[in-house]
């Protein structure tokens, strides 16, 4: 039995020739289907990465065999996960990729994932998504020299979490401390975390309240 108590379950896979070469025997036809569709090697590479961290994260939460989840995608784009007996209702997943990696977040309620290379973005974009008080805060450099891409993370995770709510990234504000986030917008508030890892930084997000984020575990 599946219920809200149950941890999130935070899933990372890295794009090793392993892994690739494993991964497509997992699809469901359908799956093969949409991965067929797919040609252009770093678009089929990042699907079926991203695939695979879903399928091993619900196969991790359930004890099912990663061949058993099914991962659709709504109209909209957002990943939507089938399991025999429709197991786990009121659960959400949420996909990103970067650089060769791929991360999973499957969460008891609307979540989202983000995974960014941790640079320096340019200045003369920051205005597409930080507000003119995030940007004032941000020259003072109180999250170093990639202060913006962490913020893009914990935008972007929140932007999924809200699942279409939001009209634009920068009507979210946001509030940081100590790997800590709340994003306030007029319809509410998100909360997140993140962590600088291996080069990368990993966000998740969820509209509060969302006691189950403190539960999660992060890879090391």
């Amino acid at each position: 039995m599946y219920h809200a108590r149950m941890p999130a379950i935070l899933h990372l896979v890295e794009a090793t020739p392993g892994a690739l070469k494993h991964a497509p025997g997992l699809l469901t036809p359908d799956e093969q289907a949409a991965f067929a569709h797919y040609t252009v090697p770093k678009r089929r590479r990042e699907w079926l990465l991203g695939r695979l961290a879903a399928k091993q994260a619900l196969a991790q939460l359930t004890g099912l065999q990663p061949s058993a989840v099914a991962i659709r995608k709504l109209p909209d784009g957002r990943p939507v996960f089938f399991l025999p007996e429709d197991r786990l209702p009121g659960w959400h997943l949420s996909i990103s990729h970067s650089h060769h990696w791929a991360a999973a977040l499957v969460a008891p309620g609307p979540a989202g994932v983000d995974l960014e290379l941790m640079r320096v973005l340019p200045e003369g974009g920051h205005r597409f998504f930080l507000s003119e008080r995030e940007r004032a805060w941000l020259a003072g450099r109180p999250l170093g020299p990639h202060g913006a891409v962490i913020l893009w993370a914990l935008k972007e995770a929140a932007f999924k979490a809200l699942e279409g709510a939001l009209p634009h990234m920068r009507t979210l504000e946001t509030e940081i401390h100590d790997g800590h986030a709340r994003l306030r917008w007029s319809g509410g508030e998100v909360l997140a975390q993140y962590k600088e890892w291996r080069g990368f930084v990993l966000a998740i997000a969820a509209p509060a309240p969302a006691d189950w984020l403190d539960q999660v575990q992060w890879p090391t």
